[in-house]
């Protein structure tokens, strides 16, 4: 399944297929009944995730066939794409750059995962990240069991939250 990235995805288009969980059997030497794997699909754009569902039943099919094994293959659709509408993202950097603009930096996209993405959908919106790493000792990915926030992030996210309301009002349409 992880295979369907380097193989049937433009390369130019970021894209990540994980199996996170494969639960199946309990003893070494007897063959499972049954096995359940579940996972998540990451894409920058609504059409290559769009186009997943169906990629990865016809190689969960194929390694069936193959093996005279059966599947039940469902498809979540949990979040959308994530896109940063151009202005509100202009908007955003400069009420952050007003905060000092030593504390603003171009990061590369991100492929997580948001509830955020239904909101931009409805209406123009950014979804910015507070960086939360202070050292080696915090320097750990959000999902990873090493993750450590440095809480000295905290303040700065109240004070561009705190910018970003006061500042609206003036900048509504």
């Amino acid at each position: 399944v992880q295979q369907i990235v380097s193989r049937s995805i433009d390369p130019m288009q970021p894209a990540v297929v994980t199996i996170g969980a494969i639960h199946g059997g309990n003893a070494p030497n007897v063959i499972a009944g049954s096995l359940n794997m579940t996972g998540t699909v990451r894409a920058f754009s609504s059409e290559v995730r769009g186009a997943m569902p169906e990629r990865i039943e016809r190689v969960l099919r194929a390694c069936c066939d193959i093996s005279g094994a059966e599947a039940d293959f469902k498809y979540d659709w949990r979040f959308p794409v994530t896109e940063n509408d151009a202005e509100q993202t202009r908007y955003a950097r400069r009420v952050a750059s007003a905060l000092g603009e030593d504390r603003v930096l171009d990061i590369e996209p991100l492929t997580g995962s948001e509830d955020f993405s239904f909101f931009a959908q409805r209406v123009p919106a950014c979804f910015f990240a507070l960086g939360s790493q202070g050292g080696p000792t915090t320097a750990n990915a959000h999902h990873s069991s090493t993750f450590d926030i440095d809480e000295r992030a905290l303040e700065v996210g109240v004070q561009m939250m705190t910018s970003l309301a006061l500042d609206a009002p003036r900048n509504a349409p």
